[in-house]
């Protein structure tokens, strides 16, 4: 059974944590799902003045030592801020492998940053797909070639509107 503990800012709706915890439950069969609405900020050290975002994997290794993590849990914080990573202008999350932890950016998934009305099912599609990517990447899978699969890797928002939020049989087979 995978433990997966979602935190959040409280920014996300109830029907909309409620979809996503449906969704990572179809993703993870057997999963085990806890909500952790978190009341404290990212540190200003993630902060990066120059790009005017936050640094991913800055916010990981935050995570990773500011929070008790059981042995097979994995950790997903949803995040508002803005991401990069290292020379990538822009990610939609990022996640470590190693430590089960990942995070997901809200920041470009909502259709009003590029100037569309708010579209609350698109950007829960995204959210969906990007929150089960990441989770992927903490349980060892990593990027796929098949464009429609939820493990291939978004360069932009098209990439992630256009891939599914399931895995291609090959990434599947990997996950059993």
């Amino acid at each position: 059974m995978l433990r997966i503990r979602l935190l959040h800012h409280g920014d996300l709706g109830p029907d909309t944590l409620q979809r996503l915890e449906m969704a990572l439950k179809e993703a993870f069969p057997r999963s085990r799902i806890t909500f952790d609405e978190r009341g404290h900020s990212l540190p200003p050290s993630c902060f990066n003045q120059r790009h005017g975002q936050y640094n991913s994997t800055l916010i990981l290794q935050f995570l990773q030592s500011s929070l008790k993590k059981g042995v097979d849990e994995r950790i997903l914080a949803v995040e508002r801020a803005d991401l990069y990573a290292g020379n990538l202008n822009f990610v939609f999350g990022e996640a470590d492998p190693s430590t089960g932890i990942a995070v997901v950016s809200t920041h470009r998934l909502r259709p009003e940053f590029y100037g569309e009305t708010p579209r609350p099912e698109l950007f829960l599609s995204r959210l969906i797909k990007e929150a089960i990517h990441e989770l992927g990447h903490t349980v060892g899978l990593g990027h796929c070639p098949d464009p429609v699969c939820v493990m291939h890797f978004s360069n932009c928002i098209s990439d992630t509107d256009l891939k599914s939020p399931n895995f291609c049989p090959r990434c599947k087979s990997k996950l059993s």
